[in-house]
């Protein structure tokens, strides 16, 4: 490839960022029973999915290479744990896709970047080859369709539900709804809703793994089902905040109003001289440091809530109790117990037990 072919290969690549339609019909390309297979960290390709990919390891660099001398045919296969920068044969799935090498991009920073186009399911059966890259031989998948008129109700039933999955979510274009809608293959439907998903690679690698059109669907269905739930729930508490806080502006807009007016008009602000009265009587009460650093956070807070707030009530009568304990003052204490008795007598007529249960705490 030349240099004046990739510069313009790379330009194509990203104004194309986002892939979610199918080119051409991909269910006559022959599949050889042989392939190299890539191994993939972090992303599962479904049939007739479009997908751009780094390549960065050295042996999946002459892989590319040599498929792209070739057919321009290899086995996409993921990982089972995308951090493993070496993987065994124990380490990938069985179940990928085989794809079609559509483009090799050499970047000015010596990365590389390959575009991949699905073509069908398959199942990697034996891998005969281990270096410098995966090979081996591939079995085909195919589709399990039952019932039809089963399938139809699924099939709108599921793009009803995607098409309302696409709006709610701002990076997936309208035209999508479009595409899924006037694709008659359920396969296919199931694959181009699934390659589109924003979830685990491990839902994405089970529904790869599921043949089943029913099966597919049903489990599309329910994720489906899932990310709108979150979704709607998400914007009902950002509508809550944003109402929330629009609410607090507005009040706090209509204060500051009020006070420029008092202002203007020569009249003394009464809430803050409270609040400042209030403030000179705590100091006054020479509270300990614990009890003074809570009085000042109460203190805050009692200037931000409304007058009408029954919050307000609340913290200014704990405020005002704080301020009249006796703090610092301390009495002598006068511990004879004939003369506990006699006022005991004296304030209260009866109470015998009573009595003598004070008298005899005073005592010990």
């Amino acid at each position: 490839m030349s240099d004046e072919n990739e510069e313009a290969g790379i330009e194509d690549l990203d104004a194309n960022a986002k892939f979610y339609g199918f080119e051409e019909d991909t269910g006559n390309v022959e599949i050889p029973d042989h392939l190299p297979v890539l191994a993939l960290r972090g992303v599962v390709i479904f049939p007739s999915a479009i997908v751009p990919l780094p390549i960065s390891r050295k042996p999946s660099l002459e892989l590319v290479e040599e498929v792209l001398a070739g057919d321009r045919l290899l086995a996409l296969v993921a990982q089972k744990d995308a951090e493993e920068e070496t993987p065994s044969r124990h380490s990938i799935h069985r179940r990928g896709t085989v794809g079609r090498l559509l483009k090799m991009l050499k970047y000015p920073d010596q990365s590389v970047r390959i575009l991949v186009q699905g073509i069908r399911r398959v199942d990697v059966v034996d891998l005969e080859q281990e270096s410098p890259y995966f090979s081996g031989r591939i079995l085909p998948v195919e589709d399990a369709y039952g019932p039809e008129d089963e399938l139809a109700a699924r099939q709108t039933h599921l793009v009803n539900q995607f098409a309302k999955f696409v709006s709610l979510i701002p990076y997936l274009p309208d035209e999508l709804q479009l595409v899924v809608m006037n694709i008659k293959d359920p396969g296919k439907v199931t694959d181009l809703i699934s390659s589109n998903l924003n979830i685990g690679l491990e839902e994405k690698q089970e529904l790869l793994n599921t043949s089943d059109i029913h099966s597919r669907m049903d489990r599309l269905i329910k994720i489906i089902g899932r990310e709108i739930d979150m979704l709607e729930l998400g914007s009902k508490i950002q509508s809550q905040v944003q109402t929330e806080l629009a609410q607090n502006q507005k009040e706090f807009y209509l204060r500051q109003q009020l006070r420029a007016i008092q202002k203007e008009l020569g009249e003394s602000d009464s809430r803050g001289a409270d609040l400042d009265e209030l403030r000179q009587k705590l100091d006054e009460a020479d509270l300990p440091p614990d009890a003074r650093k809570a009085a000042d956070a109460e203190m805050d807070r009692l200037r931000l809530i409304p007058p009408e707030s029954a919050e307000h009530s609340v913290v200014r009568t704990y405020l005002e109790w704080l301020a009249n304990l006796p703090w610092n003052h301390t009495s002598e204490d006068n511990l004879d117990i004939a003369h506990a008795r006699e006022v005991l007598d004296e304030d209260h007529f009866g109470l015998d037990m009573v009595k003598d249960r004070i008298l005899e705490y005073l005592a010990v």
